[in-house]
């Protein structure tokens, strides 16, 4: 018997369509089967789209290339790297009385940003030439210490990925 709502063929005797469970005409005959009710067609899943993995995060090297430090290379680890005279506080140690003994700080701001903030050091920081106190780095950003800016470091970006032979957080090459 086909259901007059859904067109759903049904067996003679179903006094419900197995589709759509609307009561279908009686021929006058006895229904000899128990109603049955229609199974939900399958819920088809939504389409899985892939995930693309998420970027690493980028790693950063400080890179001297003047002063007392030139030639060597500082990665950025979690904390950031603090610059200054004080080797039990500093990941960054230029043992020159032009440089305060917190100097300055580099690391990651609570945006994700990599930022320099001068530690209230006495004869400055400065980013391409400029004294700041606060300043958001590039790649390829020279950052001198000092007034005589004796001391410079240049921001480099690493492209291998970690755990690919990077060098240390916090490490000096």
């Amino acid at each position: 018997m086909k259901c007059p709502k859904c067109g759903e063929a049904n067996d003679e005797g179903y006094r419900f369509c197995k589709q759509c469970g609307t009561e279908l005409a009686s021929s006058g005959a006895p229904a000899s089967a128990p109603a049955v009710q229609g199974i939900p067609a399958p819920v088809a899943a939504s389409p899985t789209v892939p995930t693309p993995p998420a970027e690493p995060p980028h790693i950063y090297k400080l890179v001297a290339t003047s002063g007392l430090l030139s030639g060597r290379t500082f990665t950025m680890g979690p904390d950031g790297l603090v610059i200054g005279r004080d080797p039990a506080n500093c990941q960054v140690v230029v043992a020159d009385d032009e440089i305060s003994r917190l100097h300055a700080w580099i690391g990651f701001n609570d945006e994700g940003e990599l930022s320099l903030r001068d530690r209230h050091s006495a004869n400055g920081t400065f980013v391409n030439g400029v004294r700041v106190q606060e300043k958001i780095l590039r790649a390829g950003d020279e950052i001198s210490l000092g007034s005589g800016h004796r001391h410079q470091f240049r921001i480099e970006r690493v492209t291998t990925a970690p755990g690919s032979g990077t060098e240390a957080p916090g490490g000096a090459q």
